[in-house]
């Protein structure tokens, strides 16, 4: 069980970055299917892009967060921080993106949500939430899993933890939305 909490204790951040690379792979692969998009950190749409576009768009989630963590922990860690570990362990903390991806193709929630896009807001009442709700509820816990993974992920890579580690944290992540999103709208428009 501790290995699911806090598994960037227990591997390398040269394990966690294979298995981060093959993620986002799949996670390509299956958002190019699905019709997916991928927009900033965590957001996900619906858009048809291209494969490279797609996985231009993970790479910049990724990588735009990394680079901000990276260099906050070069400022205000005391300790040497190998970059292959925070790289890696952010990685691999994006596989429940994964999983919200993998509901978002769920055939219930698709044609609810496909039926959504073309509706006025009043005609939404006749629809059936049911699915969309559920689904909306597992969105916030796989965000809430993926917000943990990455704040545990960045405090075993540098050492900063509790009120400073978090605070740091949090605002290299909101920079990195913003960052990301205004890069990725960018790729999507190419």
């Amino acid at each position: 069980m501790k290995k699911l909490i806090y598994p960037f204790r227990y591997f390398s951040g040269e394990k966690t970055l294979v298995a981060g690379l093959v993620l986002m792979m799949v996670a390509t692969i299956l958002a190019r299917i699905a019709g997916s998009t991928f927009r900033g950190v965590v957001s996900q749409g619906i858009d048809s892009l291209s494969f490279g576009q797609l996985l231009l768009q993970w790479l910049v989630g990724w990588l735009v967060l990394s680079a901000l963590l990276y260099a906050a922990a070069r400022i205000f860690s005391r300790t040497r921080t190998r970059i292959v570990d925070l790289v890696g362990n952010q990685a691999w903390a994006r596989l429940p993106l994964l999983f919200i991806l993998l509901g978002g193709m769920l055939p219930a929630v698709r044609r609810t949500i496909d039926a959504m896009e073309c509706m006025a807001p009043n005609e939404m009442m006749q629809l059936d939430l049911t699915w969309v709700t559920i689904y909306g509820f597992f969105v916030v816990v796989m965000l809430v899993w993926f917000l943990w993974w990455s704040y545990c992920g960045f405090a075993v890579a540098t050492n900063l933890r509790r009120g400073k580690g978090i605070a740091i944290y949090i605002v290299c992540y909101l920079l990195a939305e913003v960052a990301a999103t205004w890069m990725t709208n960018a790729i999507a428009r190419w």
